[in-house]
């Protein structure tokens, strides 16, 4: 974490290295948690640290006229390719940014590198709660989410006729 912070915000490597340079121990009941396993919750560091990070969320249609020629190749291409111009959208940020790119598609596929965002907070949650069902959760509100905002697009699709049979 603290190279993150030398290489990203150089301006407070000191103050951070000061607050983790050595090993410390948060004791709540009869958890202990570590400084080495990064910033946790209650850490006056850990939002400012959070904030460092920078992420962008795409839902791309799938079936959309600009992405069917991908679609029709590989599942999860129109994901990709959302991510990838996320990435080059954002690409001024990395000098004091971690950026990640999240891009889903409507039918439930995600871009790799979402795959790696999503994971690391699921290991992350892992180590405050000890669950580790905690990434798969995330995956199962992810696809409700998009379950969502499939059946929200696809309710205002349908017209109700009045005309008689």
């Amino acid at each position: 974490m603290l190279k993150t912070v030398a290489d990203r915000m150089p301006s407070l490597y000191r103050f951070c290295w000061l607050s983790y340079a050595n090993i410390t121990s948060l004791q709540f009941r009869e958890i202990t948690v570590w400084s080495v396993e990064g910033a946790q919750q209650g850490d006056p560091l850990g939002v400012l640290l959070f904030c460092s990070a920078t992420w962008d969320v795409t839902v791309v249609h799938t079936l959309v006229a600009s992405y069917i020629q991908w679609s029709a190749v590989e599942a999860g291409s129109a994901a990709s390719a959302a991510s990838e111009r996320n990435s080059a959208k954002y690409n001024n940020f990395a000098a004091s940014h971690m950026f990640y790119p999240v891009a889903v598609e409507t039918l439930g596929v995600l871009a790799d590198q979402a795959h790696v965002f999503i994971s690391e907070i699921g290991r992350r949650a892992f180590l405050s709660t000890a669950d580790p069902r905690e990434t798969a959760f995330l995956y199962q509100r992810i696809s409700a989410a998009i379950q969502r905002f499939n059946a929200v697009c696809l309710s205002n699709t349908f017209t109700i006729s009045e005309s008689p049979l």
